[in-house]
């Protein structure tokens, strides 16, 4: 048998052969969990559900009495609810101004690719260029 040293002083280490009778024991037969484990697991989880029925059935009923006292959420506040209240609100505003802000003072490289890619050699006639064709337009008109 061989030894280590380590905080505790020296351990005596068990020999290879050993080891693995050990290891294979015990891949033959893992331990179980004991019933009393299994117990405290389902009323935990018991518990949790029944609480979680409770905070579900006094949340809709407050929604209920609110409804019939007339707070319920009007047109508007449902729809700012529905795209995801003020955080929504506010992304959907930060894009339209970005949106309007491009669409106005677009960068210099947006015009300089759209030439190049409608082969003009300079961005001076480029207001002359038609994005829609006259089919385009038939479709859109009817």
């Amino acid at each position: 048998m061989t030894e280590r040293k380590d905080s505790r002083g020296t351990v005596p280490l068990l020999p290879e052969a050993e080891l693995d009778d050990l290891f294979a024991s015990v891949r033959t037969a893992p331990p179980e969990p004991e019933d009393a484990l299994f117990a405290r697991i389902l009323a935990d989880a018991e518990t949790e559900q029944q609480t979680r029925k409770d905070i579900a059935a006094d949340s809709a009923a407050a929604r209920l009495a609110a409804t019939r006292r007339g707070y319920a959420r009007s047109g508007w506040f449902a729809l700012f609810g529905g795209i995801g209240g003020r955080r929504g609100l506010a992304g959907l505003a930060a894009a339209t101004v970005a949106g309007v802000w491009i669409g106005a003072n677009p960068p210099l490289a947006l015009e300089s690719e759209m030439a190049r890619y409608l082969g003009q050699e300079s961005t001076e006639d480029l207001y002359l260029v038609d994005p829609l064709t006259p089919f385009e337009i038939a479709q859109v008109e009817g």
